[in-house]
């Protein structure tokens, strides 16, 4: 049994359970449902997760999750609610692997988090060499609730300036738990060589246009994209500090390898959520004619206008509200999971779920994924497969297979956003 470190800075009880290295056979990940990978619900665990390689041996887990989202108890001979769950590893090459490179379990128990909108926050210590790219399975078990959910992440580790490379601090001195980032904030950024360069600096624009529909062949394989230089960012023994001020998506990369940088995004206020009628606006297209959205866009009134237009649609306020909050969370939900070069509820994969919400099965596999729909609207089983693709600007890149197939299930899928 192997030694792990485990670091935290929160009054928790904290058992290692065991430690593995490539001892037992696992099954398979691509033959596992992983449907909760893009559900956010309250009564679910959504540990929020940064890999940090910290040398070219390990790598680090931080992550953090809602008190919220446990399950606290009291036993009778207890003073205390405590919640207790696990939280496994495996480390693997490939979604087909059966051999784990690295594994363990880690037990915590808490009493101190029981109040509302507290955050149970720690890291992992793993192995992973660099030069090679591999996969985390991660398992989290509630055990109070008697419930186990499963959560991938991939670990990309062949690249020296590649964004797992990196910590990012918001302007609060705090570690960031993504990149999505407000206007103005003033960013610190550590690399782990704690040396000296510096890296280029690009913006991408954010004036891209949606996803075609999913029935329309692709003519072409390449959006066209408008960037512009603006400046060199210098690292002095690993940092930097940046100043984002531009609306969009930030990309910085070392010489020219834009396909080996990272991203910082701030596309509106708020985002990826929804803050504002601006920003509800444009993910409408999906679901109206040209001339429906240019009257909508264009009018001098535009939270009036977006509100006649899910009165109308809906025929009535109070199912208005409901198509509202179903809608713009497929929207939400979408910039969160599926941000690329571009809002997440732009690409192929944000439009679908847009659409037809999250997948009954989610089934990921080396290089795609497919989502399976149940019944859905009248409609028998309903598949999307989604190809990885080698983007200049994005680790998040996935195409649609389209077929001509999908015509009749996606003006069913519109219909019922409209009747």
């Amino acid at each position: 049994m192997k030694d792990r470190r485990l670091f935290y800075s929160l009054n928790l009880t904290l058992f290692l359970l065991f430690t593995l290295w490539g001892c037992r056979t696992l099954v398979k990940v691509s033959n596992l449902n992983l449907q909760n990978i893009y559900k956010q619900e309250l009564s679910e665990i959504n540990p929020e997760v940064i890999i940090y390689h910290q040398n070219d041996e390990e790598s680090i887990l931080y992550f953090r999750i809602k008190s919220d989202e446990l399950h606290y108890i009291k036993k009778p001979d207890e003073a205390k609610f405590k919640s207790k769950i696990t939280l496994s590893y495996n480390i693997i090459t490939s979604y087909n692997s059966t051999k784990p490179l690295d594994s363990a379990s880690v037990l915590l128990i808490d009493s101190v988090h029981f109040e509302s909108g507290k955050y149970i926050q720690d890291s992992i210590v793993f192995k992973a060499k660099s030069g090679n790219d591999y996969i985390m399975h991660l398992k989290i078990i509630d055990h109070n609730k008697k419930s186990e959910l499963s959560y991938i992440y991939e670990i990309k580790k062949q690249h020296a300036y590649s964004s797992q490379n990196f910590k990012i601090y918001n302007s609060g001195g705090e570690m960031a738990f993504s990149n999505f980032i407000a206007n103005s904030s003033v960013i610190k950024l550590n690399h782990n060589s704690k040396a000296d360069f510096q890296m280029n600096a690009m913006l991408i624009s954010e004036d891209l246009k949606p996803a075609r529909p999913p029935f329309l062949e692709e003519t072409i394989t390449d959006e066209e994209i408008n960037t512009k230089s603006i400046g060199i960012i210098k690292f002095i023994d690993g940092e930097a500090i940046v100043n984002i001020d531009k609306n969009g998506h930030c990309r910085f990369f070392h010489g020219d390898e834009t396909f080996n940088g990272f991203s910082l995004f701030y596309f509106h206020d708020g985002y990826p959520k929804l803050t504002s009628y601006q920003s509800m606006l444009n993910p409408i297209r999906y679901i109206v004619s040209n001339t429906e959205f240019s009257a909508v866009s264009e009018s001098a009134d535009l939270r009036g206008a977006i509100d006649r237009f899910w009165v109308g649609v809906a025929g009535d306020p109070v199912r208005a509200r409901s198509l509202v909050s179903r809608y713009y969370n497929n929207v939400q939900l979408s910039n969160i999971f599926f941000t690329s070069y571009k809002e997440g509820w732009k690409t192929d994969r944000g439009m679908i779920y847009t659409i037809f919400g999250a997948p009954d099965i989610v089934i990921l596999n080396d290089g795609f994924e497919v989502w399976h729909y149940k019944d859905t609207w009248r409609m028998n089983e309903l598949q999307f497969e989604f190809i990885k693709k080698s983007h200049p600007y994005s680790d998040n890149h996935y195409v649609l297979k389209r077929k001509a197939d999908y015509r009749n299930p996606w003006y069913l899928g519109i219909e019922n956003w409209r009747k």
